[in-house]
């Protein structure tokens, strides 16, 4: 790309894609893919306009990443032009490890990996392919570059990709709870030797982002319907591939059927290149022509399932005060396999289950978020706020729940 482009954002306004090699990274293959990508995965069954993509969603947060730039250069903390372009690639390029329907399908489809090693082998990738021009890009990610606030805002507890995903999943869904003042989150941004921080005067921003993830969490990501189409999703996946590796004819694309029958792939292994060719071709489209099909599947659990999803007849999940006991989840398998004695016991298995959903706004054991006074005298966040209780901070904020089919 010769001249930088313009893209109307519903979100932020007019975002800037800038020449040169960010123009070069959105005008790829590799990047093109996430616009097939949901960002929420099956949460339009229960928010309809919350259909936006990763690509979308990426481009926002890269606007940010400017922002946060920009006003921590004003306070004196400049980085060097190709740290910043550096920096822009980085936190464009950091979803491209998603599988198709974003964070439901990560460790089911096939062996694959996190997307966060699938993302890093595809940057390499990209970096061998174009002469290395990704270096300064990959070292942000892994957190080897000498400017450490670079990867904060890519990957910590307060980064621009959380501040985009919350505004813009907020405007999608509608749920306002989410809508989160950006803007001056980032003119708070400051630094505390060379870490990432927040001006004092910044600290009930904070309070409202970490609160706001939370109720996010609860009210949209971990809906309970959401969770039950999730879970309904990822059974589905493991049954199609437990067919083909039995030798069961299973109309798929070439690429999904590939990545169901792959070998698990463990953390920090090597990627090999029919992989991450196979990876690339899949996207949401692929899983979604496949449930289509498999409505009409001959094998029972598949076939009930998919149309369970397809047509949103979803099994009812509710969420409850204890874990639901192996004995309790047995009643209820017999109860209703008596009911309908035309289904297999393993279909009925399947049915019925129980779990827990999982929340952390903020992570205790982490990087803290630190406020910086007029001094120059830093504070981590759980000393000075008096409304971020164990609630926020707690190391698991978590539910149990029970899901059962509605007939």
């Amino acid at each position: 790309m010769n001249k930088s482009q313009f893209v109307n954002d519903p979100v932020h306004g007019f975002v800037t894609i800038p020449k040169g090699l960010v123009g070069r990274v959105v005008a790829s293959d590799m990047f093109q893919r996430l616009r097939r990508i949901r960002q929420l995965g099956l949460s339009d069954l229960v928010y309809p306009g919350a259909t936006h993509s990763r690509f979308g969603h990426s481009l926002g947060a890269m606007h940010l990443m400017g922002e946060a730039l920009r006003s921590l250069g004003m306070k004196g903390y400049a980085v060097a032009g190709e740290d910043e372009e550096a920096a822009l690639v980085a936190i464009l390029m950091h979803d491209l490890g998603h599988a198709p329907f974003s964070h439901t399908l990560e460790g089911i489809l096939g062996g694959l990996p996190g997307h966060e090693q699938i993302g890093l082998a595809l940057m390499e990738r990209l970096n061998a392919d174009w002469g290395g021009v990704l270096d300064r890009a990959i070292a942000i990610v892994r957190n080897e570059h000498e400017v450490v606030f670079l990867h904060q805002l890519v990957s910590g507890q307060l980064d621009v990709e959380r501040m985009d995903y919350l505004r813009r999943d907020s405007f999608f869904t509608g749920v306002q709870e989410g809508n989160v003042a950006v803007d001056r989150l980032i003119k708070m941004l400051t630094l505390h030797g060379d870490s990432l921080a927040v001006e004092m005067k910044g600290i009930y921003s904070i309070e409202h982002f970490l609160l706001a993830r939370r109720v996010m969490y609860w009210q949209v990501y971990l809906h309970k319907t959401v969770v039950a189409a999730d879970r309904v999703l990822r059974s589905i996946m493991l049954r199609a591939r437990e067919l083909l590796r039995a030798g069961a004819p299973l109309h798929c694309s070439p690429a999904l059927r590939f990545l169901l029958q792959l070998s698990p792939i463990g953390a920090g292994e090597r990627i090999e290149k029919e992989v991450l060719d196979a990876f690339l071709q899949v996207d949401d489209s692929d899983v979604a022509i496949a449930l289509k099909l498999w409505t009409q599947s001959e094998d029972e659990l598949l076939s009930v399932q998919a149309r369970s999803l397809v047509w949103r007849r979803l099994p009812r999940l509710q969420y409850v005060s204890a874990p639901v006991s192996e004995s309790d989840l047995s009643a209820l398998r017999r109860d209703y396999g008596r009911r309908h004695p035309t289904l297999r016991e393993e279909t009925v298995h399947q049915l019925i289950f129980g779990g827990e959903a999982r929340n952390r706004a903020y992570d205790p054991g982490g990087e803290a978020i630190v406020l910086v006074d007029d001094k120059g005298r830093g504070r981590a966040l759980p000393e000075l706020s008096r409304i971020l209780d164990e609630r926020v901070t707690a190391a698991e904020d978590k539910r149990y729940y029970l899901c059962v089919p509605r007939d």
